[in-house]
């Protein structure tokens, strides 16, 4: 088993706790509405988990319960409280400053003439737009739920594009490690031909740091010749683990004439799926 494998072996199943509640957190500065809202949800239940509901009574408060929780997945938002526009400026900090992109925010208003639909939506990052005199318990019931699904699906996305992250770095790191045991020159590069992963000897070869080489297109840090014998292999399934060898030859920094075999093949990721290209070259004296 390899650190990938190992990784994977240990890893999270899920992003979320499945034993702590859904966070709701509810700004207004109308005691009435809160208690409204609470009473809504006290029996709610979704995926298994009950909802928990936080209260702030002024943006300022919010930003606090934000900072303090930042697993809220939530936000029903006032637009007026201390100030005619303070729920809107809070999406704002909430987006920008505050960097949350995940949490959902439903908006509502008692006011639709301090905040109108049409502009709230199109200038605003929010996730839906309610005037309190349409809000029924239903709706608002209706409108959670979508609101909590949508932060699920947001977060398990994040989840798994992390943990393939994490997979890819462990298992490039890994071959890394082997590459850096070869004499020979060696590097690796994902299924678009950037490079991934280079060795010491490739890097002297081609006399470009081996840092300058990470991320690059395989054109522009190798020979053409080269390229051509990377870039013409087929990166798929049935090719996995297939060698093909051409010999190469091309002019060095100094106008010499270096000639070697290029042995590529294609490597397989944790998930079984094919990962890049692995080259070696055997110089010839």
């Amino acid at each position: 088993m390899n650190e990938s494998d190992l990784f994977l072996a240990q890893g999270p199943a899920s992003w979320a706790d499945s034993d702590k509640p859904w966070l709701i957190l509810v700004v207004d500065d109308d005691p009435e509405v809160i208690a409204v809202t609470k009473l809504v949800s006290h029996d709610m239940i979704f995926k298994k988990r009950p909802i928990e509901i936080i209260e702030a009574a002024s943006a300022k408060e919010a930003k606090t319960q934000l900072e303090k929780h930042p697993d809220i997945a939530v936000i029903v938002l006032d637009v007026v409280m201390e100030t005619d526009h303070a729920g809107l400026e809070l999406v704002k900090e909430i987006r920008g400053t505050m960097n949350n992109p995940n949490v959902r925010i439903l908006l509502r208003t008692g006011q639709p003439g301090q905040a109108p639909e049409r502009e709230v939506i199109l200038d605003y990052d929010i996730n839906d737009y309610r005037l309190k005199s349409d809000l029924t318990s239903q709706s608002l019931f209706s409108s959670m739920v979508s609101a909590l699904r949508s932060y699920e699906m947001v977060r398990e996305l994040e989840f798994h594009q992390k943990l393939a992250f994490q997979t890819l770095s462990h298992q490039l790191a890994f071959e890394d490690q082997l590459m850096s045991m070869l004499d020979q020159p060696a590097l690796h590069t994902d299924v678009m031909a950037y490079v991934t992963g280079v060795n010491q000897a490739m890097s002297d070869l081609m006399g470009i740091e081996a840092g300058g080489m990470l991320g690059q297109d395989v054109g522009s840090v190798l020979p053409e010749q080269i390229v051509a014998a990377v870039k013409e292999r087929e990166i798929s399934e049935d090719q996995v683990g297939v060698v093909a060898e051409k010999e190469v030859s091309w002019a060095n920094g100094e106008g010499k004439t270096v000639s070697a075999q290029a042995r590529t093949q294609v490597f397989r990721m944790a998930d079984q799926s094919p990962g890049g290209i692995i080259l070696t070259l055997r110089v010839g004296s």
